[in-house]
């Protein structure tokens, strides 16, 4: 096909007549004989391309890694800032060294109840702390399936082992929530050896410390209500990312006060492309699953969310999988990662092996190509998601 001075050369087919480029050939200039130009065909037609646009931009955006080299600051010091989160991370893990270009030695080890109690005096500062899940999973390269996941140049020679964190299972205190640097999932694992089973005798693992943020607490919630604004037409908006939610799960109706009916069970090749125009807008999609788990609430379970925001969520231990849009390569298999919302597991599987739950989400009404300034004042200046961004095709927060 080939465009000539005001006309669309293709061959001839029915309805061809339809087919012509707005921007080159004026509305009068299209034929009054034979068949007529349809606007049903020609929206069609746009919303065809516009689909085919979209797909590539999001294959390309959930190729790309989760945490590129450009969304850190280099202090310089043996630490980095998390621009998309505003934390400071040590490059190294405890027990190496910093050399100035990378980390040497060997990382030591703790039992969880050494790591909480753990402190350090470096790079001129002195509240380091052992991070929470979400701040830990915060910093996981989900890209890589070779190990550890992680982004290399960042932090450079880290072990591909689990990392302890400050977070407690909220069904057993005498379990606490790990990230597996050796292939990106989440998971809980015992901290004190009074579990029946020999097996499951708690194990010495590496910390990387941070600072920033706010430090774990049994009287703080993940994802308070004043985290979310509500946009009284089913949707929230979560002020921590500047992110716009569906408070329901696909298949479920929102009648004003709660989510009604049962949530749709979808393979992954059908969820990523729902679609949906809720509170008039269309370019909601699957979330990516580092945006999905900034909602889970680790204070609770079953589920583990915040059931004011988002009523009526499935919260059983097997059939609370939420798929999210991010994939890698596994093996021969394309893998999908997805969130189990009974208590925020973050795990994979192989593309459309089982039926799992979807939550919608797009760019919220916040949103600034310079990142997200909360409007209250209760939360840190923070910048969107770089996912979000990537996903959608807009390009990278700056500073």
């Amino acid at each position: 096909m080939k465009v000539a001075g005001s006309k669309l050369q293709r061959n001839k087919f029915p309805g061809d007549e339809c087919m012509r480029l707005e921007s080159v050939t004026p509305a009068a200039a299209v034929p009054s004989t034979g068949a007529r130009c349809s606007t049903t065909v020609i929206s069609a037609l746009r919303q065809g391309l516009l689909a085919i646009a979209l797909l590539f931009t999001a294959t390309l955006a959930l190729a790309a890694p989760t945490t590129p080299t450009e969304d850190f600051t280099d202090n310089l010091d043996g630490t980095v800032n998390h621009r998309i989160t505003g934390l400071t991370w040590m490059r190294c893990a405890m027990g190496m060294t910093w050399t100035g270009s990378t980390c040497t030695g060997t990382a030591s080890t703790y039992t969880w109840d050494q790591a909480t109690k753990l402190t350090a005096n470096f790079a001129g500062k002195t509240d380091w702390r052992l991070p929470t899940v979400d701040e830990l999973d915060g910093i996981v390269e989900r890209q890589r399936s070779d190990g550890p996941s992680i982004n290399s140049t960042i932090f450079p020679n880290t072990i591909a082992q689990h990392h302890w964190t400050a977070s407690l299972d909220a069904r057993n205190s005498s379990m606490t929530w790990i990230v597996r640097f050796d292939f990106g999932v989440v998971s809980t694992y015992p901290n004190r050896a009074d579990m029946s089973h020999p097996y499951d005798n708690p194990h010495p693992y590496p910390i990387r410390l941070v600072r920033g943020g706010t430090p774990v607490s049994s009287s703080l919630f993940y994802t308070p209500n004043v985290h979310f604004v509500d946009n009284n037409d089913g949707t929230v908006t979560h002020l921590k990312t500047g992110l716009m939610w569906k408070r329901c799960s696909e298949g479920q109706s929102w009648n004003g006060s709660a989510c009604t009916g049962n949530p749709g069970a979808y393979d992954w090749g059908t969820a990523i492309n729902l679609t949906s125009s809720s509170a008039g807008y269309g370019d909601w999609r699957l979330p990516t699953v580092n945006e999905l788990q900034t909602i889970v609430e680790y204070h609770t379970y079953g589920p583990a969310i915040n059931t004011s925001i988002f009523p009526n969520t499935p919260g059983q231990i097997y059939g609370s999988d939420f798929w999210t849009a991010s994939t890698f390569k596994m093996s021969s298999a394309r893998q999908s990662w997805f969130v189990r919302f009974f208590d925020g597991l973050v795990d994979e599987d192989i593309n459309g092996y089982f039926g799992g739950y979807v939550r919608l989400v797009r760019l919220g009404q916040f949103f600034s190509p310079r990142g997200f300034q909360s409007q209250t004042g209760v939360m840190p200046n923070t910048a969107i998601t770089a996912e979000a961004l990537r996903v959608v095709g807009i390009g990278r927060s700056t500073p």
